[in-house]
């Protein structure tokens, strides 16, 4: 199935505003910052991205790669991308809706259930016109998406089998208002925090736990800290991928070639990297001492009972664009 993904993934062109450009053949230096740890695959990725971009540019490009929050958390990196302070950041659709409240349509939970529905709309007319209307107002380029799989909810306290488990859980969540409204539903706690405050959040009980995708949660050892992995697949989780405009306004167009068939490829290479570490991710857990659930279908039936009013509350102000988006996901 991921070679079908991959597939497609070669034949979507970017989408981004049409800026001019200029000549140029200068030395070039992009700072690239990301929150995580460069062991998810995302940040593998972006060491591919960079690897491609330095030898065939003959280091007359270079990539400085700064995870870990080095440059800020995730809202202050976008910020700055767009005020040139650095060139290229990567970020969630969520912590991205502060600057486009509208794209924390896709942070709704359950919107799609598995990776073929998730395929098709990323891959659809109505998720190439979002981007392009976030691009127009925000003036930060977007110009890829490093999709990642489906989040999970890691705790300290429990497993979590049913919704009723949910009640009371003090869970780290992104600080977007849908997914903020997604657990609140459930019956959980959610405090939004930045992900570079949220090991320590839980390792001193501030917090009981969080959600996110299993590589990232293996890749910061978080079972060391909270051995319950409930598999609730609530959210099928992406980073957009940010550009400062003026700075692709600057550079030639065999450089922006370079830069895009890089992007291209560190795509392909965070896809493939991301469907492994699904299958292997389990096992991983267990061999770090966690407990695993895998929450049953009439569980998560349950879940996307609870969370309809999510849809209730926030449905109408992503119309037309949130059923164009979940109609794509459900084609055949």
């Amino acid at each position: 199935m991921w070679k079908k993904w991959l597939v497609a993934l070669a034949l979507t062109p970017i989408v981004a505003v049409g800026f001019a450009y200029q000549a140029a053949a200068q030395q070039i230096t992009v700072r690239l910052g990301f929150s995580d740890p460069p062991t998810t695959t995302w940040g593998q990725a972006m060491a591919e991205f960079k690897r491609i971009v330095e030898a065939e540019s003959g280091r007359r490009i270079q990539v400085q790669l700064f995870p870990s929050s080095q440059l800020g958390n995730i809202p202050e990196m976008i910020e700055n991308v767009r005020r040139g302070a650095h060139e290229m950041t990567l970020g969630s659709p969520g912590l991205f809706s502060r600057f486009y409240p509208r794209a924390d349509m896709l942070e709704m939970p359950f919107l799609v259930t598995d990776w073929d529905q998730a395929q098709r709309m990323l891959q659809s007319q109505a998720f190439r016109d979002m981007l392009k209307a976030a691009e127009q107002q925000t003036q930060i380029m977007i110009i890829g998406n490093l999709p990642y799989g489906f989040r999970n909810v890691i705790n300290s306290k429990r497993s979590i089998k049913t919704v009723d488990d949910f009640k009371g859980l003090k869970l780290r969540t992104q600080s977007s208002p849908a997914h903020l409204a997604a657990f609140r539903a459930l019956g959980a706690n959610p405090v939004a925090l930045p992900i570079d405050e949220t090991y320590q959040a839980v390792r001193t009980g501030v917090v009981d736990g969080l959600e996110n995708a299993n590589s990232m949660l293996l890749a910061a050892k978080y079972p060391e800290i909270a051995k319950y992995v409930s598999l609730t697949r609530h959210l099928f989780g992406m980073l957009f991928v940010y550009m400062n405009p003026k700075f692709y306004n600057g550079l030639s167009e065999g450089d922006r070639t370079l830069l895009t068939r890089a992007l291209r490829a560190a795509e392909a290479h965070n896809l493939k990297l991301s469907l492994e570490a699904e299958k292997s991710s389990v096992e991983g857990f267990r061999k770090m001492g966690a407990v695993i659930t895998e929450v049953s279908p009439e569980a998560l039936k349950a879940m996307r009972a609870a969370v309809q009013k999510v849809y209730d509350e926030f449905g109408q102000r992503f119309e037309p664009e949130l059923s164009a988006l979940q109609k794509a996901a459900q084609q055949q």
